[in-house]
């Protein structure tokens, strides 16, 4: 099974929420993490995963909903402008109305998010990744990291930490490299939805 397989299904596994629960799961507090990775996503390309994630985030919680709604009815076919002016336009209104938390992991689940593009369109479509733009996502990953609000799991703010370092590897886009950093970042998600 390719690894951005692996992603797509652990991320959908990790979007499944059952936000009735009193005491929130770590994958819970994540959500608007979840929620920043998605829309990073379908900003840049369609993918079902991302797309029926978002679905359930704007049934299962009534505070995204009319910010989702335009993302989530994108048609599979949207041109690349429309998709990426529909999805800034849906994470700008969340941040403006998201707490200072929810902006931080925001920020957080868009750098996930560009780096799940890349590999993806890396495997499937052949193109090659950006070793700038990749280590442009882990640096700020790991800057994000060293200013983590309270809330956030400090053990999941280390793997956050140790992911951003990863953009110190010598030849960041080579396979191996990018076999590491999926590594890492499978791991994350992971952990996050444990």
């Amino acid at each position: 099974m390719k690894k951005n397989t692996i992603l797509a299904i652990l991320f959908t596994v990790f979007l499944a929420l059952d936000i009735s629960a009193q005491k929130l799961t770590t994958e819970q507090k994540m959500t608007p993490f979840a929620v920043g990775m998605s829309l990073s996503v379908l900003g840049e390309m369609h993918d079902e995963n991302y797309q029926a994630a978002l679905s359930e985030y704007q049934k299962n919680i009534s505070y995204y909903s009319a910010e989702l709604k335009p993302v989530i009815g994108l048609a599979k076919d949207s041109a690349d402008y429309k998709r990426m002016d529909v999805a800034q336009t849906a994470t700008k209104a969340l941040r403006d109305k998201s707490s200072k938390s929810d902006k931080w992991q925001m920020l957080v689940g868009e750098r996930f998010g560009t780096i799940y593009v890349q590999f993806k369109k890396n495997k499937t479509d052949d193109v090659e990744i950006d070793a700038g733009d990749l280590k442009f996502s882990l640096e700020m990953i790991g800057i994000l990291a060293g200013n983590a609000p309270a809330d956030i799991p400090e053990d999941i703010v280390e793997e956050f930490r140790e992911l951003g370092v990863m953009k110190d590897l010598k030849d960041i886009a080579s396979e191996e490299n990018v076999q590491k950093i999926t590594q890492k970042v499978l791991g994350i998600l992971s952990k996050i939805s444990n």
